[in-house]
């Protein structure tokens, strides 16, 4: 494959800084608990738009987290928090597609002509 600003191909080797920064990730708590507790919510729902917004709370949570002394005593309570934002959210464009739904169904009329 080619890189689309010069000719030369692109190198897809992953350099050893690289290669070290993901075993420190696999390595992190704070990492191992949020892939854990978020792929637990992940398989506890059906539906497509919660699973997304569980994965953004898990980040959103993470982020708050890791700005605290414990992140990870706080992360749990924090993705809580976000978890029941997210799944209010879900429900309330659910509402509004259910609405906008039944306002663009065509209503009983008399088309018969007569008066």
């Amino acid at each position: 494959m080619l890189d689309m600003t010069t000719t030369r191909p692109i190198d897809r080797r992953v350099s050893a800084r690289g290669k070290k920064a993901v075993a420190l990730a696999r390595q992190d708590p704070l990492a191992q608990l949020m892939s854990r507790l978020t792929e637990d919510l992940v398989k506890s729902t059906q539906s497509q738009a919660l699973k997304a917004r569980y994965h953004w709370a898990a980040e959103d949570a993470a982020s708050l987290a890791f700005a605290t002394p414990c992140p990870h005593l706080f992360f749990p309570i924090l993705l809580a928090e976000k978890v029941e934002a997210a799944r209010a959210w879900v429900q309330r464009q659910e509402a509004i597609r259910h609405r906008a739904w039944q306002a663009a169904e065509p209503r009983d009329a008399d088309f018969s002509g007569a008066e």
